[in-house]
């Protein structure tokens, strides 16, 4: 986000191509954020991979933080884990 980063990234062989969500220099909604091996939903016993998905709940689902609406994408096929998307309330 900073000049430091900058350098760092560069020194380290790192193309930057987008400016940090936090800096609010560019609209990044919609675009992901991170990925995770981890699963909430086999953290909470409802596994979609072992068919514990509760039936009436419906995707997407999606995570809160302050004004920050969070989409996850559930990665079952090939191995459990999460991608986390900016929802379209993100306001930096």
């Amino acid at each position: 986000m900073n000049e430091k980063a900058r350098l760092f990234y560069k020194k380290c062989g790192v193309d930057i191509t987008e400016p940090a969500p936090e800096s609010g220099e560019d609209d990044i909604r919609g675009k992901e954020l991170m990925r995770t091996k981890h699963c909430i939903l086999r953290e909470l016993g409802m596994c979609k991979r072992r068919g514990n998905f509760p039936k009436g709940l419906k995707e997407p689902l999606f995570l809160k933080s302050g004004e920050a609406l969070l989409r996850i994408e559930f990665q079952c096929a090939g191995g459990c884990g999460m991608k986390i998307i900016l929802g379209e309330k993100f306001k930096p």
